[in-house]
């Protein structure tokens, strides 16, 4: 893949791939922070990212309903448990860093009892692991600890009265993922809103993308704002025009386009099938209808959408076909998919004889792809190997419980380049070199090319996806760099070896954990406690709770 411009489309010199793969060398963060401490890592940068602030910015963000088992009075009913379970953790990696680079006299203000507090809370959070279930039943008992933990320390991690001690030490080699291009930056011409990439079959297709179900947010606007919105973002530089068919749109889409005064070639046009008419009759008529509402010889990309509903691996193999029927003869001048999961897409690209030259994903900086959770297999680099091209949507949008726009970590790196969050997040996509789809055809937007983001910027963002996905003795997504140190955070070593089979892979715990003068808050009534030989001991608890725990294996005594 290369980057073009709009108007010469000539390549766009790209880092050396030799001397990135040497800098990124899969080093650990204590070898990183040594060698910049020496010298030996050459050029280093100091960051001090606002990890008080952000501890208690995230706690926050998730209201105390979701915390209980009857989750029904939470606002956030699609998968509650695991945006709970990142959310948490997003909150205490960043309490355990702030505390870690503290200056000395303020650590000396917390007492031995918060500290170890603090670590119990964390390793628990490690027994409950991604595993949504272990979270509904456990942390409903641990939940009232933490918070009041966090309320305790609020005075001791507010802005104005926390005291920094040592900085983040980062490298300027690499931007802290293995790929694209093994750790550097996708380089991108300045100034450009139309700049290109070309796709594995040679078709330029503008990087920064207008979506028009961006405009047909709720609440419903006309379609002839539909008309107003799609000719602004054309007139300001936007050649890239994304519609789903069932918004209605594609004749105000095409008029937008003809009165624009840019010709047909210069306007990318990407459109997609329904999940609703994905098998081959269904097909067949909604193409030829979408056809003869745009009333244009030719759609640039057609995507296959992917739906729950619609899985059938022998619907998209079919409907695959009835694509491919529209490409020969030159209707569709590209292929590509939309919401397709990795294991997804490799079936259909094993399958499909015109290959598909486009992902289409919903990225966010927490968590990149839903892979990130439960395979070791990143998408972007089978992508990048297989010359598919990612375009990135919501980017800047809320993910379950935390809302990158107003995340301390990106407002400080928003506010050293000078620009709003929303348009870092857009530049930090088109660095990994992801086509992007911008909230709407505003001036801002179409500046997202006259800056870019400094390596350890880029670094500190794709680490954050770390910081949700991280506990004591595990690790985050094993293709991005553990940029903060989390691996500082490593669980009782006896503990964990007696975890850990011979290939150190995390088993269930034998015993329980060892909560050093920990109040555990019940949610249940009925729930007494009692403190013994510094282990919680409960008795006379919930009895549904308790065959739950012990059904999960809980690390936690009842007596």
């Amino acid at each position: 893949m290369r980057v073009e411009t709009q108007s010469h489309f000539h390549p766009v010199l790209l880092a050396s791939l030799a001397t990135a793969s040497a800098s990124f060398a899969g080093s650990s963060w204590a070898d990183q922070s040594a060698r910049c401490a020496s010298g030996t890592a050459g050029r280093c940068a100091n960051r001090s990212p606002p990890f008080a602030e952000a501890a208690l910015w995230a706690a926050g963000q998730v209201p105390e309903a979701c915390d209980k088992s009857d989750d029904s009075e939470c606002p956030f009913s699609i998968d509650v448990w695991h945006g709970v379970a990142s959310a948490w953790r997003y909150a205490w990696n960043n309490l355990r860093l702030a505390i870690q680079h503290a200056s000395p006299a303020h650590r000396l203000r917390l007492t031995p009892r918060e500290v170890q507090q603090v670590v119990a809370v964390h390793e628990f959070m490690y027994w409950l692991g991604n595993d949504a279930k272990k979270w509904h039943v456990g942390w409903q008992e641990m939940s009232g600890t933490a918070r009041a933990l966090l309320r305790s320390l609020q005075l001791w991690l507010v802005a104005g009265e926390y005291q920094l001690g040592s900085q983040l030490q980062l490298a300027l080699t690499n931007h802290g993922l293995h790929v694209p291009f093994a750790g550097r930056s996708f380089q991108l011409p300045p100034g450009d809103v139309g700049a290109r990439i070309s796709l594995a079959n040679g078709s330029p297709m503008p990087l920064l993308i207008f979506s028009v179900w961006q405009v047909w947010r709720l609440p419903l606007k006309p379609t002839n704002d539909v008309y107003k919105q799609v000719l602004k973002a054309i007139n300001i530089g936007y050649r890239h025009i994304d519609i789903a068919p069932y918004h209605g749109s594609e004749k105000e889409v095409s008029m937008a386009i003809r009165d624009s005064g840019v010709p047909r070639e210069q306007v990318f046009l990407a459109c997609r099938l329904s999940p609703a008419d994905s098998y081959p009759l269904g097909a067949k008529r909604a193409i030829q209808q979408l056809l003869r509402h745009f009333g244009l010889d030719y759609i640039d990309l057609f995507m296959l959408s992917h739906s729950t509903r619609y899985s059938m691996l022998q619907h998209w193999q079919q409907v695959w076909e009835v694509l491919e029927a529209f490409y020969d003869k030159g209707i569709f001048r590209s292929l590509g998919v939309s919401n397709f999961e990795l294991p997804s897409l490799q079936i259909l690209y094993r399958a499909a004889r015109v290959k598909p030259v486009y992902l289409q994903r919903r990225m966010s900086i927490y968590q990149m792809l839903r892979e990130d959770l439960n395979s070791d297999g990143d998408a972007l680099g089978w992508t990048r190997a297989h010359g598919i091209v990612m375009a990135a949507y919501h980017v800047e949008d809320r993910l379950n419980f935390l809302g990158p726009l107003e995340d301390p970590h990106v407002v400080a790196i928003a506010k050293r380049a000078g620009r709003s969050a929303a348009a870092v997040l857009e530049r930090w996509a088109l660095q990994l070199g992801l086509a992007v789809a911008s909230k709407d055809a505003e001036t801002e937007d179409s500046q997202v090319f006259d800056f870019a983001l400094s390596e350890e910027d880029m670094r500190l963002l794709n680490g954050l996806s770390t910081l949700s996905a991280t506990a004591p003795g595990s690790s985050g997504p094993p293709w991005v760099e553990d940029v903060y140190g989390l691996d500082r955070f490593e669980r009782n070593a006896s503990q964990s070896a007696a975890e850990s089979g011979p290939e150190g892979k995390k088993r269930e715990l034998s015993r329980p954990f060892a909560f050093p003068d920990l109040p555990l808050r019940s949610t249940r009534r009925d729930s007494g406690k009692e403190q013994k030989n510094g282990r919680q001991s409960f008795h006379n608890g919930s009895s549904k709770f308790r065959s739950e725990c012990h059904e999960l294996r809980c690390p936690i005594n009842f007596r």
